[in-house]
């Protein structure tokens, strides 16, 4: 999905595929963390559902969660503050800036979505639930991503733009199924 996304900024033009990389580059100072926390929401909901403790997985969860969009706010907060000087690290090309900085804007709105989709749908994975994290994930990286950036960044003609309105309805959209599937609890009995 990250690579037809990528090449789909390819055919707006190099400026637009550098921008885009840019962007992704450094929304990776707060992707790790995330998935960091994800990792231990996976293993202590697995661990906790092990010991036959639904509670405490539900607790470790929540927990890993909250750490993990504290963090991410934080960091959107950042990306949107110093859009200007992160993006002048990579490139001097004011074009290059000005789309680099509008998808910073992007991934700084976005972090908290990541971080309910990173982190519960870890969470769920610990607790066996590997089919619906499969599906939202499809949902997200090839119907909303890919489809809907296409639809509206090439078919449209949004540009950079509409294929950054398709990005972030993908945490968007995954954030919403997962937190559902997470709250609905059925995860908490599942056999593995």
């Amino acid at each position: 999905g990250l690579l037809v996304f990528s090449v789909l900024a390819i055919n707006l033009g190099t400026n637009d595929l550098a921008a885009q990389q840019i962007a992704f580059n450094i929304s990776g100072f707060s992707l790790l963390p995330a998935f960091a926390f994800g990792i231990a929401a996976l293993t202590m909901v697995g661990q906790s559902l092990g010991a036959k403790d639904p509670a405490g997985a539900e607790q470790s969860a929540i927990q890993a969660l909250k750490s993990g969009t504290t963090w991410m706010v934080f960091m959107g907060v950042g990306f949107f503050i110093f859009r200007n000087f992160l993006v002048g690290i990579y490139t001097t090309d004011p074009e290059v800036i000005r789309l680099a900085e509008m998808c910073m804007i992007f991934i700084a709105v976005g972090q908290p979505f990541l971080s309910v989709s990173i982190v519960l749908g870890q969470a769920l994975r610990g607790a066996g639930d590997t089919r619906s994290t499969m599906v939202y994930t499809f949902i997200g990286v090839w119907v909303m991503r890919v489809a809907m950036g296409y639809l509206l960044g090439i078919v449209f003609g949004l540009g950079l733009f509409g294929m950054w309105l398709g990005w972030i309805s993908d945490f968007i959209v995954r954030a919403l199924l997962v937190f559902l599937r997470f709250r609905a609890g059925k995860w908490k009995t599942l056999k593995v």
